[in-house]
């Protein structure tokens, strides 16, 4: 459904344009994710199940191909090792209120998350 969740276009590269975002895009395909999004200036609650079903490289070419779609170029891929990674740490959704992490500040500057 149309403004049921975020969108993903111009969004996913930003995000894949540091090693930081790359992780939380892996965590958040692993883990799944819930709370609040802000994404340019709407809000959006909606969780998203985890993906472990996937194969690390099936993962890996889904967060690229949609990288791929945003305005960098080249567009930052994601590794099957990052998705590996993901994987073997945690199996927690990811929360986005709570991070306070380095990226986050990335993100917000792009507009991107909460």
């Amino acid at each position: 459904m149309p403004g049921s969740v975020p969108p993903l276009v111009n969004r996913i590269d930003q995000i894949a344009s540091t090693p930081e975002g790359r992780k939380y895009l892996a965590d958040v395909l692993m883990n799944g994710v819930s709370g609040p999004i802000k994404a340019n200036g709407a809000a959006y609650s909606a969780e998203m199940p985890p993906f472990r079903y996937l194969k690390d490289e099936e993962v890996a070419a889904i967060l690229t191909w949609l990288s791929q779609r945003g305005n960098l170029k080249p567009a930052p891929t994601i590794s099957a090792a990052d998705i590996a990674t993901a994987r073997l740490i945690g199996n927690q959704p990811v929360k986005l209120q709570a991070s306070g992490k380095n990226w986050i500040a990335h993100i917000q500057s792009h507009n991107l998350s909460p």
